[in-house]
């Protein structure tokens, strides 16, 4: 029955696309689709007004247990290009769907593994198993808007060039942003902080700090866990704990009081990426 289900879903699919196909469309702008909101903020730094930008998944949505609609599918096959972040569960499954011109936007990005689960740092790992949020450095987000400009610039030849000077004054404000950054939370006295979800591996290891993680995996930690964390987290001086919307957590303010951080919501996902990383910044510098 899950296999009839499939086909018929997939057959359905096909006449939308066909269909939809058939309707033609009133722009002459390359149509592209990112999974996320804060790729939308990096290409919209890079091609401007030039492209139609779809995103997949808004500000609320978790990204590790979205699940794209057949609708979803639908508008990314009338999609020229899909960027993917390349780390996400739910990009593996549109993989399958064929016949899309997926660029991986983490190529060229160092990956980190072992802080969604128990797992082996030592052991060979593919993006299946790597932390998913690349986006929360600089650098990382520099070779992203790479990789989508080159991708740019073969799809829209006639517009390479304005990509292309996009890109170096976007890549020249990172390389900004990254020496700032670096002055600043070197120069900081306290470089662990508290999360509940560890969704700031990479901006930890740019700039030599401490994600010390109070949940895995969207679950709560064990009581023996939390207390070894908390533990850690005083001896180590930690003074703020993040916490998201989408992984809040009734631990939250009871671990935030007993270690005696400040708490301070961030949303990873939010299409503003440059004010979101300021925001965290900020919040591990304030008092300094």
């Amino acid at each position: 029955m899950k296999k009839i289900l499939f086909k018929l879903t997939l057959l359905a699919i096909s006449l939308m696309v066909v269909a939809s196909a058939c309707s033609g469309s009133s722009s002459d702008k390359l149509k592209v689709t990112v999974s996320i909101p804060p790729q939308k903020y990096m290409l919209e730094q890079i091609a401007g007004d030039k492209v139609d930008i779809v995103t997949l998944m808004d500000a609320g949505s978790n990204p590790e247990t979205y699940n794209p609609s057949v609708s979803t599918i639908v508008g990314l096959h009338q999609s020229e290009i899909y960027f993917t972040v390349g780390t996400l569960p739910f990009e593996q499954k549109l993989a399958q769907e064929g016949e899309l011109n997926i660029v991986d936007t983490s190529k060229g990005v160092k990956l980190i593994h072992g802080t969604h689960g128990d797992c082996d740092a030592s052991h060979h790992h593919d993006h299946g198993d790597s932390d998913p949020h690349i986006w929360s450095s600089v650098p990382n987000v520099k070779i992203m808007a790479r990789n989508m400009t080159d991708a740019l610039c073969q799809a829209d030849e006639a517009n390479a060039d304005y990509y292309l000077a996009n890109l170096k004054t976007f890549e020249a404000k990172l390389d900004s942003l990254d020496g700032a950054y670096r002055t600043r939370l070197g120069d900081t006295d306290h470089k662990a902080f508290v999360i509940f979800h560890p969704s700031l591996s990479y901006l930890a290891r740019d700039y030599g700090l401490e994600q010390i993680a109070v949940g895995q995996e969207g679950k709560e930690s064990t009581i023996n866990a939390q207390r070894e964390r908390i533990e850690h987290a005083r001896e180590h001086s930690a003074k703020v704990m993040f916490v998201q919307q989408e992984f809040d957590s009734r631990q939250a303010s009871t671990v935030a009081s007993e270690i005696g951080v400040n708490t301070v919501t961030i949303n990873p996902m939010n299409a503003n990426w440059l004010g979101e990383m300021e925001k965290v910044v900020n919040a591990l510098t304030d008092n300094e």
